[in-house]
């Protein structure tokens, strides 16, 4: 969108590379008189974005919030959190946004934290791997794992410079559960249900665990396989297994049946609710396969003493 009422050139040129945001320094270093900018701001040519910073632009679009953010926070300044997380991609639009800067400022869109980070970009903001962890410390726990997953599937970094950047980076909200999560997402637990059904299903009961994320047939990718026992594992959450897409699966596990594979899918209710009797299941199942189950008894492991997987 052109600017509404032309500015001077130096201060197009610069407006342009910054997502249409400028400064009152750069106003006034452009040869306007605060006059004019007072007269533009009166007239509705310009909008007042916060203390000292303007766009000539309609609308305001989030890059440009950013980027008033940044003018504001002074030289070094970057911006960080969910903010930052969404430019690289891997989460929605926030309603704040968080700028890194050398000291405190108040009112606007922004939230500013003090202290200069690293950054990168036109729009600087804070180097990946430190904008996914400061995001992860932005969210409740139940959200990292979207995030992480998010992050990894897009391929923009990897769980092994993750964890290192999460180890040095100082008093990081969520650390113990990054580094929790890091090993079952190079492992390929891509979804909470995916992590519940790891640790609330197999581990905790003792069950073969398989490969995760794997393609046994042309176009399609399995949550869970144990190639061993030949069962295949679907978690299916409510989003994507409905509708066309319930037939889909349908059509898939028949294929996969002509491979001499069984499937067993899982949902949010049985996972997360009945994890033992999940659990007693699918070694009911494994048995018929030849499983000897835990100690040769047979059984999964009882993961305490309400556990349900012998009754």
């Amino acid at each position: 969108m052109k600017p509404t009422s032309p500015i001077p050139e130096s201060l197009a040129v610069a407006s342009a590379a910054q997502a249409g945001a400028f400064s009152r320094q750069q106003v006034l270093a452009s040869g306007c008189t605060q006059t004019l900018l007072d007269r533009q701001l009166r007239s509705g040519n310009w909008t007042r974005l916060g203390q000292g910073v303007y766009t000539a632009e309609r609308p305001v679009t989030f890059e440009t919030l950013c980027w008033a953010g940044v003018l504001r926070g002074g030289d070094g300044a970057a911006v960080g959190g969910l903010a930052a997380a969404h430019l690289i991609g891997i989460c929605p639009q926030p309603s704040r946004i968080t700028v890194w800067a050398d000291r405190y400022r108040t009112a606007g869109p922004w939230d500013f934290r003090r202290g200069p980070r690293p950054s990168v970009d036109d729009l600087p903001r804070l180097r990946t791997e430190d904008a996914i962890l400061d995001a992860c410390a932005e969210v409740p726990a139940r959200e990292v794992l979207g995030l992480l997953t998010n992050a990894l599937r897009r391929r923009i970094t990897h769980p092994a410079r993750l964890r290192e950047c999460a180890l040095t980076m100082a008093n990081l909200r969520h650390r113990a559960l990054v580094l929790q999560l890091l090993p079952e997402l190079e492992a390929g637990v891509e979804s909470t249900l995916e992590s519940h059904f790891l640790h609330q299903v197999q581990r905790a009961h003792l069950l073969p665990e398989g490969a995760r994320q794997v393609s046994v047939s042309d176009g399609t990718r399995s949550d869970v396989l144990d190639d061993v026992h030949r069962v295949l594992y679907e978690l299916d959450g409510r989003v994507g297994h409905e509708g066309e897409a319930k037939w889909r699966d349908a059509d898939r596990d028949n294929r996969h049946a002509v491979l001499g594979l069984t499937t067993l899918r899982f949902g949010w209710h049985d996972v997360v609710l009945r994890p033992c009797h999940v659990a007693r299941l699918i070694g009911q199942v494994l048995a018929t396969r030849g499983w000897a189950g835990v100690g040769g008894s047979g059984l999964p492991r009882r993961c305490g003493p309400r556990c349900t997987v012998a009754s």
